[in-house]
């Protein structure tokens, strides 16, 4: 399967799912079924998947972890990179930061559009 129908699928699948836990899986899953993707995002391109992670999932947040410098997408408590679930922010052993995507994007459109 190549890159652009494992992000066709992916799309797919996160329109008919109820549960954004179930969305999270589901495309990570289609990522990591190619292995030069999986590297990818294991190799320094975690804030991108984080990135497109957040987009496709309401109320979720993205951390980014200073010690390991690694980004984390956030759901109701829970981390998530290319490997799954990561546990919970309370008991992640580093302190993370909260990255401020929301308003960066905001900033990124309005430039562009002026």
């Amino acid at each position: 399967m190549d890159r652009k129908a494992i992000i066709s699928q992916a799309k797919r699948s996160l329109i008919f799912s109820d549960n954004n836990k179930q969305k999270i899986h589901e495309i990570l899953n289609e990522i990591k079924s190619v292995r030069s993707i999986k590297s990818l995002f294991t190799d320094g391109w975690c804030y991108n998947l984080a990135l497109i992670l957040w987009l496709n999932v309401p109320n979720s947040n993205i951390y980014f972890d200073p010690i390991k410098k690694h980004y984390f997408l956030e759901y109701q408590n829970e981390l998530f990179d290319i490997n799954g679930s990561n546990g919970t922010i309370d008991r992640y052993p580093n302190p993370l930061e909260k990255d401020n995507t929301k308003q960066d994007l905001i900033k990124l459109i309005n430039k562009n559009h002026k």
